[in-house]
């Protein structure tokens, strides 16, 4: 299998997996410790997508890896799990990237005897959003550890301005196309039109069939904000004091 290129690939490599953890800087030996798992040889995590807070391992508990005389694959023997114990630790991407030696194929998961999914997981589960999870023209621009946030473009809005890029959350896609992005910062120049929190009408452009030559650029509020009406007589009203 060819190495993942970008964020993009990684997310879904990694998503709605089974993988094994190392003890890093003794976070999993702490966590055992208080569960009573004396001997341990991985911390076993179901990773998954939090459309908020991005890519996500929940530490499922602790297994131990041999290997029989009689066979060239591994055997691994879930020791305990956190729900045992109503506990619940979880790790975000920055942190459980480091820690992850590798995923789980189906034919372990199924040897321990764990779920495909989780019970939990249909409250992460976003059906809109994973066909455009694997949209290549994406891959470039999603933030590391967060499928759903995009850079983009925010133009100038007049003379002297300069265009800004900045992020957003995917929320959906119009009938034409556009993405509809919260947008996640406040821009830096003052008078750019647009503030945090704000959803936008962003467009993906591929000028080349290439992945990475894809840009965003911002069109606009969601829903556009219908054209300033001038007010006549109000204007007449100011003229005529």
């Amino acid at each position: 299998m060819n190495r993942p290129q970008n964020f993009g690939e990684i997310h879904l490599l990694i998503a709605y997996k089974w993988v094994l953890l190392r003890d890093r800087k003794g976070f999993l030996r702490k966590i055992a410790d208080e569960i009573g798992v004396q001997e341990f040889t991985w911390g076993l995590a179901f990773v998954y997508i939090d459309h908020e807070a991005g890519i996500t391992a929940d530490l499922y508990g602790f297994c131990e890896e041999s290997q029989p005389i009689d066979s060239d694959r591994k055997v691994y023997t879930v020791l305990d799990t956190l729900l045992a114990h109503r506990k619940r630790i979880i790790f975000r991407f920055d942190m459980f990237t480091p820690m992850l030696p590798a995923i789980l194929g189906d034919r372990d998961v199924e040897a321990m005897n764990l779920p495909k999914d989780p019970d939990w997981l249909q409250l992460y589960k976003r059906p809109d959003l994973e066909e455009i999870r694997q949209r290549a023209e994406l891959y470039t621009l999603v933030a590391p550890g967060f499928p759903d946030d995009i850079k983009f473009e925010l133009p100038a809005q007049k003379r002297g301005q300069g265009s800004e890029l900045i992020w957003g959350r995917i929320e959906m896609q119009t009938p034409e196309g556009l993405y509809v992005c919260t947008l996640l910062n406040q821009p830096h120049q003052p008078g750019m039109g647009f503030n945090k929190g704000d959803r936008l009408l962003v467009e993906v452009i591929v000028n080349d069939p290439k992945p990475d030559a894809a840009h965003a650029i911002c069109r606009g509020h969601y829903p556009p904000k219908p054209p300033a009406r001038f007010d006549f007589f109000s204007f007449f009203k100011k003229k005529t004091r």
